[in-house]
């Protein structure tokens, strides 16, 4: 987990200008819906750590669940504008998931979790990847970049055939 902008203490609007262009061609390229009413929330801090730890405590507590616990992350902080640096903008995924709120709550709020986050951004850093997403494949100890910023399947299939093909 990289996290775009973790420990970030710019609010909304100082990154509207960026961020609209930026969601703009993430919409057009991928199809990801968004409202923009949330680029003007001057209360709101756009700090992607808290997603990025409630993200790696669902893949530890219900590891078949994070995908569809993220994808819906995606949709209710881009489309629904939920805050996700509260534990309550969480509530609702949790629960279609049947994933325990109270277990997520006590693990969001530990500091083990924010250790383990700040691990996984260390880690990424170490990897040098400073573009999300982005796919990497790991083969016989070397790492190779597949893509980085959004790509099509068929695309990052045929860079990791090739990739294969060459080792």
């Amino acid at each position: 987990m990289g996290g775009l902008r973790p420990y970030n203490q710019q609010k909304m609007p100082e990154l509207k200008d960026f961020l609209l262009g930026h969601w703009q061609k993430v919409n057009h390229t991928s199809g990801q819906k968004f409202t923009f009413a949330i680029l003007d929330r001057s209360d709101l801090v756009y700090d992607t750590e808290p997603p990025c730890r409630a993200s790696t405590i669902v893949r530890a507590i219900a590891p078949k669940k994070e995908l569809d616990f993220f994808k819906q992350m995606q949709v209710d902080f881009y489309f629904h504008n939920k805050d996700l640096s509260q534990i309550q903008g969480y509530y609702d995924n949790l629960k279609t998931l049947d994933i325990d709120f109270d277990e997520f709550s006590q693990l969001f709020k530990s500091n083990k979790s924010k250790e383990l986050i700040k691990a996984d951004f260390d880690r990424t850093k170490d990897l040098k990847v400073n573009s999300f997403p982005t796919l990497l494949l790991k083969q016989q100890g070397s790492i190779q970049v597949v893509s980085k910023g959004y790509t099509k399947a068929q695309d990052a299939i045929a860079v990791i055939q090739k990739l294969l093909d060459n080792k």
